[in-house]
């Protein structure tokens, strides 16, 4: 995979490529030396899991954001990864194009997802759902501006674009943003639209 994914990003006009590793121990040092704006991660490595590399970089209050490529499909991996922080997840089967696009996604805001792997999010939030449609739960109380905002996000639109789109400001939205996500307890796009799936609220 480490080889594949080199050779699509070294070709590619869009980006630049900072940096290769194979093992858990390489990436966090090389995290630490030369900070990335995005990280491709696969889960299984020799050393650890991805999951610790995840961790680390949201521990560390580090802006890099991180794409999954793994052969792991199934929900346990999936849950584990978002909930570490991970803001896209996609199998490692996808065409060279779809990775490139899915890394331009992510540089505008969006969280770029398999579409087995969104299935397999779909399912879980549904079950989550009937789960917690109890009188004793309890509802996070979201303004109509805020669930706007939170229904672009999980479009895939940036800050930048909802601002265009809502005619207010970039400090407006980012504002907003921060407190959805203070609301839904969470510190990230992916996590958030997972709460408020599971929630119900989206």
């Amino acid at each position: 995979m480490l080889q594949r994914f080199s050779h699509i990003l070294e070709k590619s006009d869009e980006f630049s490529l900072g940096f290769t590793c194979s093992t858990l121990s390489e990436g966090l040092e090389n995290l630490i030396n030369h900070p990335s704006n995005i990280l491709l991660l696969d889960l299984g490595l020799p050393d650890g899991s991805g999951i610790e590399l995840i961790k680390f970089i949201r521990d560390q209050g580090l802006s890099t954001n991180v794409i999954v490529i793994s052969v792991f499909g199934d929900e346990k991996h999936i849950l584990s990864a978002i909930s570490a922080g991970a803001m896209g997840y996609l199998l490692k089967d996808e065409e060279h194009q779809k990775i490139e696009t899915s890394i331009m996604q992510m540089l505008k805001g969006g969280s770029p997802i398999s579409p087995s792997i969104a299935r397999h999010l779909l399912k879980y939030h549904q079950e989550e759902r009937v789960k917690n449609t109890t009188p004793d739960v309890i509802k996070i109380k979201l303004t109509n501006r805020e669930i706007d905002i939170l229904k672009k996000i999980s479009k895939g639109y940036s800050c930048k674009e909802i601002s265009e789109m809502e005619n207010i400001s970039y400090h407006t939205v980012a504002t907003h943003v921060r407190n959805i996500y203070k609301k839904l307890s969470v510190n990230s796009r992916a996590e958030a639209l997972y709460e408020a799936y599971t929630m119900g609220i989206l």
